[in-house]
């Protein structure tokens, strides 16, 4: 199993749906396509990891480029061997922080379509997501999207649906790993155990320090990850300007919310 099929293998122990929420997440895309004036869509992913969406973007929509966004050295250098399946100009990995304007200067200011993200966006408090969603707002067209696929949760005021979305979670998690799917911190052995990657290795070690080591080796099957609102995101969204703010796919507190840029009808 290549590094970059592993990568899908362990995700999936954490999230059950992904292959059904990268669908829904693509047909928005599609649909922006086929129905709007540019039959080239520009996609932008923020934290974008080894390209997982940029992959599947590229196979299913020929006319479509992709931009990912992440500072992890290895997650990167794992993108870019994705750019030599596809023509090129298609497929661009961009050392950057998702908070930081700077990668507005890779993509270019109002010129792309759709912006996405996956699993990322949650891990942000709520003072570097708003800086997060004001350039992805720059970023697009009038009238595009924002599209984020993650761990969305429920208010406080519906604790047992908190609990269950937590049981579902638990319960598939161990179900992934009664398949044998890796863990985390699997994943990251196999990682550092390529020759290939030494160089982005330590690269990572170098910004992340010691906190590199203890990211890869936490027991993420013991500690959950962060669910933030779904409200407080609807929220902070709105307030950054976008219009349109709805959930368009869910699994209990799985979901995809789109958002749009004012401007001319999308698509």
């Amino acid at each position: 199993m290549s590094l970059l099929d592993a990568w899908d293998n362990q995700q999936a122990r954490y999230i059950a749906a992904r292959e059904q929420r990268f669908d829904a997440l693509l047909t928005v895309i599609e649909w922006i396509a086929a129905e709007g004036e540019n039959r080239h869509p520009v996609v932008v992913d923020l934290g974008a990891g080894p390209a997982a969406i940029g992959r599947r973007l590229l196979r299913r929509l020929p006319t479509a480029s992709y931009v990912g966004i992440d500072l992890d050295p290895v997650l990167l250098h794992l993108g870019r061997r994705i750019a030599e399946d596809f023509d090129p100009g298609r497929l661009h990995m961009v050392d950057g922080d998702v908070t930081d304007p700077a990668w507005l200067d890779s993509v270019g200011v109002r010129s792309v379509d759709v912006v996405c993200s996956s699993t990322a966006l949650h891990w942000l408090p709520p003072d570097d997501l708003r800086r997060c969603l004001r350039n992805a707002y720059q970023a697009l067209r009038p009238g595009g999207v924002l599209l984020n696929a993650d761990h969305l949760g429920f208010d406080e005021q519906a604790p047992s649906l908190t609990r269950l979305a937590e049981w579902v979670a638990a319960r598939d998690e161990r179900a992934a790993a009664d398949r044998g799917a890796l863990s985390w911190d699997d994943w990251w052995t196999r990682a550092r155990a390529d020759d290939e990657l030494t160089s982005q290795i330590e690269q990572r070690d170098r910004i992340l320090g010691s906190s590199a080591v203890a990211d890869e080796t936490e027991d993420h099957d013991d500690v959950p990850e962060p669910r933030p609102p779904l409200r407080e995101f609807l929220e902070l969204a709105r307030s950054t300007g976008f219009s349109e703010v709805e959930t368009v796919w869910q699994r209990f507190d799985d979901r995809i919310v789109l958002a749009v840029k004012p401007g001319p009808q999308t698509p």
